[in-house]
């Protein structure tokens, strides 16, 4: 987790972790010396460090050979899977380019908050993958910090998400 530390707050090489958790997302499976040969889970940290906090996710899964992949997810509360924050991002830089420098070659999301589900409430567990969100993602375009206002539409019939960016002039950061 530390490299991920590293990757989304500069200058600060030491964090201090203030909590983990494991979220199992596909039990494991393990041989007769108990190493996992299959599954999938989420490791949740909450560090601190330089004066920033973020929460940090890190996916491991074990594929075919056992061999085992890590990919680290954005940092902060997003409800954004890995395919779905994958996509997004490139809206989030798309809504960057307004503000970042025009020889700018390294953007980064050092931040996300989940807002809130449109209407203010969440919905009944069998609507959460029905009901749009917004967000705000922090993000760095090489010296520019500024924040893009996320908006997560799900498709009536489940299948895709419609994603909305746009930049919050109100809260740019520049050096």
């Amino acid at each position: 987790m530390n490299n991920v530390w590293r990757s989304v707050v500069e200058n600060c090489p030491s964090p201090t972790a203030r909590g983990m958790n494991v979220n199992v997302d596909v039990p494991p499976t393990f041989d007769s010396a108990w190493m996992p040969m299959s599954g999938q889970w989420t490791v949740i940290g909450r560090f601190e460090g330089c004066g920033k906090f973020r929460i940090l996710r890190v996916v491991y899964q074990l594929g075919p050979n056992n061999r085992m992949r890590r990919v680290a997810l954005l940092p902060g509360t997003t409800r954004s899977d890995l395919r779905l924050a994958q996509d997004a991002t490139l809206h989030a830089v798309v809504a960057m380019v307004q503000i970042a420098p025009k020889d700018c070659k390294s953007t980064k999301i050092i931040n996300t908050e989940y807002i809130g589900f449109d209407g203010g409430k969440t919905p009944p567990t069998a609507e959460l993958t029905r009901t749009p969100w917004a967000e705000e993602w922090t993000v760095r375009a090489c010296a520019i910090v500024g924040v893009v206002d996320m908006h997560f539409v799900p498709n009536s019939n489940g299948i895709g998400t419609t994603i909305i960016a746009q930049l919050n002039r109100s809260k740019v950061a520049k050096p």
